[in-house]
Order: structure tokens, then C-alpha cells, then sequence
């Protein structure tokens, strides 16, 4: 392909015929068929879709590194990984970008390993349903489930063994909990 200079006489004569066609309504690759989107027919629209996706998936890997890169540098000059203004608070973050990687962080979390997953979210439901006050102080509404019995304890999940209790009930028997199993070592 031998590339010309264009002169501005023919660079002004191509603008004003894009313009007419636009105008028209006309596709400005072919100014035949009718057009669909960013002035173009939809045959060229998705010519150029195409080319533009093979673009990307050609240049993907190679951005990717690019950006692994720069988080690199930006965390051994000791800035934040995100913005690169700011000094790292706590992992390769400042102290706000930390606390949206925290929100992120929650709301893809796994479940507890220790769960049966969907049986035991129904378990938790059902169980929260039932008893909507504490069953410790009697005063909060219950958000989570408490095992009696810690499972540490030899406790098992049976309905038998659980209760739904307040946050703050539910931290401080644990604390408590805690305490005795370490009084015993």
C-alpha cells in the first residue's frame, strides 16, 4: 500500500462529502445504505466491530502486563497500587482505596468453610425466622446464627443446637467461649 499526501483542498472536499452524507442518512464507507450506527451501515458497522475486537484480543495480554507492571513500580517507590499518589497504607493501598478493597472484598467473599453452603444458608434462614429476637438478651433483633454447643466443642449443626442472637451477643460468647479454651491449655 503506497501512501499519499493528501492536500487540503482534498481533505476539505472528503469532510464536506462525510457531512452530506451524514446529512443524508447514508452510510459515509459506501453512501449507499441507510445508517445503523457511528455513520455507518450495518455491514461496515460490524467490519470495523470486528477488526476493533481482533485489535484488542491481539494487544490484551500485552496491556495486562503493562499494568502489572506499573502496580509493581508504583508499590516498591512505596505508593498506592491504585491511584500512585499517595503512601501505601496497607496492602499496596492508600488509605481509601483500602477501604473500597475491603467493601469489594465483602461482597465477593466465599462462604465459610465450615457451611454446607445452600443447606446451611436455608438452615440459617429458617432459624432467623423463627426466633427474630435474641434468644440471649431479648431485647435486639437476631442476625446471626449461634451454635450452643461450639462446634469446637464437639457441637454438631442440628436445629437441636442452634439460636438466633444479636451481633453483640453473639461476639461476646464467643469471646467467652474462647477464653475458657484457652484457660484450659
Amino acid at each position: 500500500m503506497i501512501l499519499t499526501k493528501i492536500t487540503k483542498a482534498e481533505s476539505e472536499r472528503l469532510r464536506s462529502r462525510r457531512i452530506h452524507l451524514i446529512k443524508d442518512g447514508l452510510c459515509v464507507s459506501c453512501g449507499k445504505n441507510k445508517i445503523f450506527k457511528n455513520a455507518l451501515c450495518r455491514l461496515h458497522y460490524e467490519t470495523v466491530r470486528v477488526q476493533k475486537s481482533k485489535h484488542y484480543f491481539k494487544n490484551r495480554e500485552r496491556y495486562i502486563a503493562g499494568v502489572l507492571d506499573r502496580r509493581d513500580r508504583l508499590v516498591k517507590a512505596g505508593l498506592c497500587r491504585d491511584c500512585g499518589i499517595e503512601e501505601i497504607y496497607k496492602a499496596d493501598r492508600c488509605n481509601e482505596h483500602y477501604k473500597r478493597y475491603l467493601v469489594d472484598k465483602s461482597k465477593y467473599r466465599k462462604r465459610h468453610p465450615r457451611s454446607a453452603g445452600d443447606r446451611w444458608m436455608k438452615l440459617r434462614r429458617v432459624i432467623l425466622a423463627e426466633e427474630p429476637i435474641c434468644m440471649i438478651c431479648r431485647r435486639a433483633a437476631s442476625a446471626e446464627v449461634d451454635h450452643i454447643l461450639p462446634l469446637s466443642k464437639g457441637g454438631t449443626d442440628c436445629r437441636d443446637n442452634l439460636q438466633g442472637v444479636c451481633k453483640e451477643c453473639h461476639n461476646e460468647k464467643t469471646k467467652k467461649d474462647r477464653r475458657q479454651e484457652w484457660q484450659k491449655i
